[in-house]
This record gives structure tokens, sequence and C-alpha cells, in this order.
């Protein structure tokens, strides 16, 4: 057919169907048919049909039964030529459509069609020295979905970074060392249970041999069962930390014996009582002896004798908090620094809590989105 007969293009584009017929077999062949007719098209000056013909090519090569888009990279019949004519885009003669009277028909087939880049991206201008190159267009990320993941993946990050910075060697007693872990692998196991949870119900809703109903009534018991158990190892790994922050304290905090505690005592009244009028005074006095190592510091570092001291100075119950809160954050970073093995590795294990709390955080933000309704 040469490029001027334009009788012979609707012919040519009806017959079509019937030459793919046999060339189903080959990707390849049926590839090469849409694109001799974008050929053709373009000859005639007919770029509008050319580009649609052309997308279909590219439709048919793209959509697969397992839905994965893919577009054939060896493109040699796309000539610099022919992809010019397409991308011109250059104006269509008006034509009137006989049933709505738009005459506009030509250009809104142009403008929904133009744009190749649905399928394909595309680099260079198509010269000798600047040739076309393709490649398949990825379908954009859906922000939210990357969000949630990012979420989810920072879970195993702060658990990470929990036992980088914990001591859980033979310094650490065994059974604390046992309430870490426990903690730890219930807060990593709920985003585990969270993702696999959601995958099975997204199978079952996905599922079309079965009824919609059936389909929804076993994607909600799955979701349903897995928000249980995640429940459940969140109240679990909350009362370990409880108990093992407890537990680290005790074990970080220095000692004193019976008989050097009524001279500690009196040390300590006495270093004091000038600031009994001055809370900020008394707090930070409290804070710097909660750094000493002797006596003093361990009547300090306890806390049952710290709130009753406190008491008797008439401290009020808001300050009295803040200053047992702070003196209990001393003793674990002096603890942690110490020359002293079992005290130091509680003492960084104590510290270390901090980044398994956020990761009990970040996986309840994603197990909530993950299981959320559904």
């Amino acid at each position: 057919m040469r490029p001027g007969e334009e009788l012979h293009l609707p012919l040519l584009r009806e017959l079509l169907p019937e030459l793919v017929k046999p060339s189903m077999g080959s990707e390849v062949a049926v590839m090469d048919l849409y694109a001799e007719l974008a050929h053709v098209y373009a000859a005639a000056g007919h770029a509008y049909m050319a580009l649609g013909t052309l997308n279909r090519c590219l439709s048919h090569m793209g959509h697969r039964p397992h839905g994965q888009r893919r577009v054939y990279t060896g493109l040699e019949w796309l000539s610099p030529e022919l992809f010019a004519e397409i991308m011109s885009n250059r104006p269509a003669p008006k034509r009137t459509n006989a049933r709505t009277g738009n005459t506009n028909c030509a250009k809104a087939h142009i403008e929904r069609n133009h744009n190749m880049t649905d399928h394909v991206e595309y680099t260079g201008a198509g010269t000798a020295a600047d040739p076309i190159t393709f490649q398949a267009r990825l379908p954009r990320p859906d922000d939210v979905k990357v969000a949630i993941d990012g979420v989810g993946q920072s879970v195993g990050t702060y658990e990470a970074a929990f036992r980088s910075a914990a001591d859980l060697s033979h310094n650490l007693p065994d059974d604390v060392r046992k309430l870490v872990s426990e903690a730890s692998s219930a807060i990593t196991a709920t985003t585990a249970a969270a993702a696999n949870a959601r995958a099975e119900a997204d199978r079952y809703r996905a599922d079309v041999t079965m009824y919609p109903a059936g389909r929804e009534y076993l994607a909600s018991e799955v979701v349903s069962a897995a928000a249980d158990k995640v429940s459940e190892s969140f109240a679990s790994a909350d009362i370990r930390l409880r108990v093992a922050e407890a537990s680290l304290y005790e074990a970080a905090r220095p000692r004193i014996s019976a008989d050097a505690a009524m001279p500690a005592r009196a040390d300590l009244q006495m270093m004091t009582q000038r600031h009994t009028d001055s809370p900020r005074g008394l707090a930070d006095t409290l804070k710097n002896l909660a750094r000493r190592g002797d006596g003093v510091g361990a009547l300090v570092a306890d806390s049952t004798y710290l709130g009753d001291f406190l008491d008797a100075q008439g401290v009020d119950a808001e300050l009295r908090d803040a200053i047992l809160t702070t003196v209990r954050a001393e003793v674990v970073k002096t603890a942690a620094e110490s020359g002293d093995a079992k005290r130091a590795a509680a003492g960084k294990t104590s510290l270390a809590l901090a980044e398994l709390k956020r990761a009990r955080v970040a996986a309840a933000s994603y197990t909530r989105h993950k299981l959320n309704g559904k």
C-alpha cells in the first residue's frame, strides 16, 4: 500500500483483527502488525490515527494476564520520522460527530491519545546523534502505603538500636535479660502478625471464586483474629517493660550497708537543710548527690527513702514526682558509666529501653493502620 491511498485505510483497519488472530502465538508478530498500520496512518498524514494505533499496540503488549504491564524495549520499528510525526500532535481536520454535533471530536481524540507515556517513558530527540530510548513506565507508588511501610520498618530499626545499646551479657541478671528479650520479641511480632493478616485478607477479597459475602466474612475474621493477637502481644510487652524497668533500676543503683546508713542520713540532712525553702535548689542538690557512689548517693538513689524524705520536707506532690524522676534518670546514667560491670550493664540496658519504647509506639501505629476498619 502506498502512503497516499487513504481509501484503503479503513479496510486495513477492519482487516487487522483478522490478521492478528493467526499471529497470536507470536507477540512480536502482533506488535509488527499494529506498527505497520501506524506507519501507514502516519505516512498518509493521519497523525492522530497513527498514535491511536500505536497506543493500541502498546496496550496489547502491556496488559498481560498476570496483571504486569510490560512493553518490549526493542522498538526498532519506531523510526525517528514516525515518532516525530506522532509526537508533533499537529491539528487534525475538524470533523462533526453526527450524534452529538461536536466538531472537536478529532481534537478530543488527539488529546485522549497523544500521551504515549501512559505506557512508556522515552528520552532523546529521535536523531542519529540523539536516538530515542524507551523504558517501561512504572506506576507511581502510593504515598500512604510507603509511609505506613516506613513506620513498620522503623520498628525493626528501633529494636536493633536497643540490642546494640543494651548490655545483655552475663553481667545482667538472668531474669531481667529474659524479660527484656521477651518484651522485644513481643513488640516485633506484632508487625509480622498485622502484615500477614492484611495480606491474607486481601487474598480472600481478591478470590472471585467465592461469593462477595463469603470473601468479606473470611477477610474480616482474619483481621479480627490478628487484632486480638496484636493486642495480647502489646499487653504482654507492656507488663514486661514495666517490670524490667523497675528491676534494672534496682540493679543499677548503689547500695548502702545498715551500719553506714545512719551517718549517711545525717550527711544528707546537713547538705539539704539550707535548701528547704528553695524547691529548685533542693532539686539541683539531690540531682548532684545522685551521681555519688557513696552512702549519701545510695540513700538518694533509694526511691522509697527519697520519697519519704521529700514528704518530710513538705515538698508538694507534683514537685516530689519530678524530683524522683530526675534523680532516677541521673542514677541510671551514672551507673552506665561506672566501673562496676553489673551496675553498668543494668544502666546501659535501662537507657536502651528508650529505643524499645519507640519501637512499641511505631508498632502500635503500624498495626493500627494495617488492621484499621477491615
